[in-house]
C-alpha cells in the first residue's frame, strides 16, 4: 500500500507569466496560425540549456507560458502546436 515516485528534475518558474494567443504567432513558413485551434497542445522544443514551461491548460486561443526563474534574460524555444481535435 505505498506509492511510489521518480523525481527526475525540478526548475523553479519566473515570476511573470506570459499569455500568448495563437493568432499572433506564425509557423515555419510565415503563415499567421489561426485565432481558434481545437483542443490545442503545445510543447517547448528548447535551444538552449535554460526551459520554458506552459502554464496550466491550453484554451482554445491562447495559452501562457514562463521561464526558468534562473534564467535573467529573455529565452527563444520553438513551440510545437497540436490540435487534438474533439
Amino acid at each position: 500500500d505505498t506509492t511510489q515516485s521518480i523525481l527526475f528534475g525540478k526548475q523553479g518558474i519566473g515570476t511573470s507569466l506570459q499569455e500568448v494567443s495563437f493568432s499572433d504567432l506564425k509557423d515555419h513558413r510565415g503563415n499567421s496560425l489561426p485565432a481558434n485551434i481545437d483542443t490545442p497542445k503545445v510543447i517547448p522544443r528548447f535551444k538552449d540549456e535554460k526551459t520554458v514551461f506552459i502554464i496550466g491548460n491550453e484554451t482554445n486561443s491562447s495559452f501562457k507560458i514562463a521561464r526558468d526563474s534562473s534564467a535573467v534574460a529573455p529565452i527563444q524555444t520553438d513551440l510545437l502546436v497540436i490540435e487534438m481535435g474533439n
